[in-house]
């Protein structure tokens, strides 16, 4: 099963790379509808791109034609989805019911559940004693690579792209468009799946979508100059103008990432059901392999940090 997350990230940048250029508005609707495609959050950069149709519209009535035709096309791809899943499976959603298997909580009540995300009990539970889920959270090893593990701190590193996410809109860093979907790309899962599959796999996935954002990667698709300075218009963030501590950090999980030279790693956090005796025993964790090493490409295509 091929996984769409490179296909996605690619729409992203192009995305942000057609508005910077104020390429043709139909265009820009065209490849935002792939994205959409690609995978449902895309729907983040369609209120990206309506937010760039807002700015730039010259009245309100321009703006209602725009959305009126513009709109459902920047959605084409999801649409064309849905309908395709009607006719095969007489169900136009079932792509949201497939991820009834992996949730974590289910059958709770709508206000009970809105209650909890507004507030951030799915991030807070995980190192809650009174959750079930605690025992996901209890580091078996006194060693520090359990940082490094996405599991345990998915809910850890939503926040601190969050964070960053706030502090590229304060510094201006980025401009609207870059704010709108950024939040979006971090909004759309928590809202519907991170109470019920528990804030599972949102680092993973949604997270290296922001880094590379504030990695220094402007919108215009070049890496900022060592000079550069963020502008009232935010064309891009700069990691440099971070702290230095903060930097060092994410260098060392990027190298940790793309130039790990085992061929598996043991992961100290894991559920009780697969630990086995021996590993309890020894108060470690579970040894999973890892995939390829990193290839000459994958190093070519760091970020400067």
């Amino acid at each position: 099963m091929a996984y769409t997350e490179a296909m996605f990230l690619f729409l992203t940048a192009l995305t942000l790379l057609a508005i910077q250029r104020k390429w043709n508005p139909v265009v820009i609707a065209i490849v935002v509808g792939l994205a959409t495609a690609t995978r449902p959050v895309g729907v983040a950069l369609a209120v990206g791109f309506v937010w760039h149709l807002a700015a730039h519209a010259p009245n309100r009535r321009v703006l209602a034609l725009r959305l009126l035709t513009l709109g459902p096309l920047a959605c084409w791809g999801l649409l064309a989805y849905m309908a395709s899943l009607a006719i095969d499976f007489g169900d136009p959603l079932a792509f949201v019911k497939a991820q009834d298997p992996f949730k974590q909580r289910t059958g709770t009540p709508v206000l009970e559940r809105l209650l909890a995300l507004v507030t951030l009990e799915p991030i807070r539970s995980f190192y809650d004693s009174r959750s079930p889920l605690m025992g996901w959270g209890v580091p078996s090893s006194t060693s520090l690579a359990w940082l490094f593990s996405l599991r345990p701190v998915n809910s850890v590193v939503f926040l601190a792209f969050l964070g960053l996410i706030v502090l590229g809109g304060f510094k201006r860093w980025l401009n609207g468009v870059e704010l709108v979907i950024s939040a979006g790309l971090l909004a759309i899962p928590y809202a519907s799946i991170g109470y019920e599959q528990d804030m599972q796999s949102m680092a993973a996935k949604h997270g290296p979508l922001q880094f590379r954002r504030l990695a220094g990667l402007s919108c215009d698709g070049t890496v900022a100059r060592r000079d550069s300075r963020p502008s009232g218009h935010g064309t891009g963030g700069d990691l440099r103008l971070l702290p230095r501590v903060v930097r060092r950090a994410l260098r060392r999980l990027v190298h940790l990432h793309l130039d790990h030279p085992v061929s598996s790693v043991v992961v100290p956090f894991a559920t009780p059901s697969h630990l086995t005796q021996e590993s309890r025993d020894r108060g470690s964790g579970v040894e999973f392999p890892m995939r390829r090493s990193a290839s000459p490409h994958d190093a070519a295509a760091r970020v400067s940090l």
